[in-house]
């Protein structure tokens, strides 16, 4: 009976051991996430590259901190709480990065009541490309809210 316990506790401990390995390398060295879209289903599976890849019935799809990148194609967000019943909330562009869409959103909870009344692209200056996109989120309920923006910039 002892051995059995002996056995099953090693057993966890490698398991737990394998595990904190995987998750170590989940996102790689240069803080991106290796991921594979199943093309009949749509579902993500995340992967470590250096252990497993893609099926053949899987497209790759590779994401980072700075949000989902496909070519110079970038998706970049921001969300927060609302700190009073009025929020202006931005997300912008890098540098040498253009705006080519957007949006923002407000999220409801506890009976809080999100409405968006500004969802526009933002312009560094007169003339100029946009390079960003805000909006203004009130919340007319007496529970929380969250603000979210998202911009698609394009590195030209």
């Amino acid at each position: 009976m002892r051995r059995r316990v002996i056995i099953g506790a090693l057993l966890l401990v490698g398991v737990a051991m394998a595990g904190g390995v995987a998750y170590a390398t989940i996102p790689d060295a240069n803080s991106v996430i290796h991921g594979c879209r199943n093309n009949a289903t749509g579902l993500l599976r995340v992967i470590d590259p250096d252990t497993d890849s893609c099926r053949t019935s899987e497209s790759p799809l590779d994401w980072n901190q700075a949000g989902l990148t496909a070519g110079n194609v970038t998706v970049r967000n921001a969300s927060g709480p609302l700190s009073s019943t009025e929020s202006t909330i931005r997300r912008d562009c890098l540098d040498g990065e253009i705006a080519t869409g957007g949006g923002v959103s407000g999220v409801s909870y506890d009976g809080g009541i999100a409405v968006v009344t500004d969802n526009i692209p933002e312009f560094g200056g007169p003339n100029s490309t946009p390079n960003g996109w805000a909006g203004r989120v009130l919340n007319i309920g007496p529970g929380e809210v969250q603000a979210v923006a998202w911009v698609i910039c394009v590195r030209p």
